[in-house]
Order: structure tokens, then C-alpha cells, then sequence
């Protein structure tokens, strides 16, 4: 993933995560998961959607992930699956390319 996101050279990008399994992060997966997104924004990440509907607490899952989402400040959605997440991920690509005065 670092390879494909260093490909980008600090353009905008947004990502579409699937989650297959449930998983409760511990505090020292909490911090890794914040210190990547932290990198990942800072090289151009703009937006993440996600889907749960494979897990069997979304509830938990999404009330844990979307805490550090909002602390990092990375807007994000939750989404059944990528036809929905598609649109409202380009437009955040979109407003991040114009922010930065490209578009």
C-alpha cells in the first residue's frame, strides 16, 4: 500500500476499505492505526469510506474506527458498498485538488 500511495506524489487520494472480519483494536493497534493514517494524510489521503456489512458487530467496529477517523480528521463515510462510496469519495479527491488550488 505505501508503494502505491508514494506513486501518487502527494496528489489527493481517497480509500475504499471492506471489512471481512470483526476486530476490537487494542491500544497499541489504536496508536499504529493513527500514526499510518497520520502518514497516509500528510502524503494526500483525503477520505476514507467503509464498509461492515461483513462483520457481526458493526456497531462496535464502526463506533471504534470512525473515534479515530474524527480524531485524525480524515472525513469518512460508512457505506454498504463501493457503488455508494464512489461518488462521495471523487468529490472529496475533488475539493482536495481544489483546496490546493488545481482544479
Amino acid at each position: 500500500m505505501d508503494s502505491r500511495v508514494d506513486e501518487l506524489r502527494g496528489q489527493p487520494f481517497a480509500q475504499y476499505l471492506d471489512y471481512v472480519t470483526d476486530a476490537l483494536l487494542i491500544d497499541e493497534s489504536i496508536t499504529r492505526l493513527k500514526e499510518s493514517l497520520a502518514e497516509r494524510v500528510a502524503k494526500g489521503m483525503c477520505a476514507i469510506a467503509f464498509n461492515l456489512t461483513k462483520v457481526t458487530a458493526p456497531s462496535v467496529t464502526s463506533a471504534q474506527i470512525s473515534a479515530i477517523y474524527d480524531e485524525i480528521g480524515l472525513p469518512w463515510l460508512q457505506v454498504e458498498n463501493y457503488c455508494a462510496a464512489r461518488s462521495w469519495l471523487q468529490a472529496r479527491i475533488e475539493d482536495a485538488d481544489r483546496a490546493a488550488g488545481r482544479r
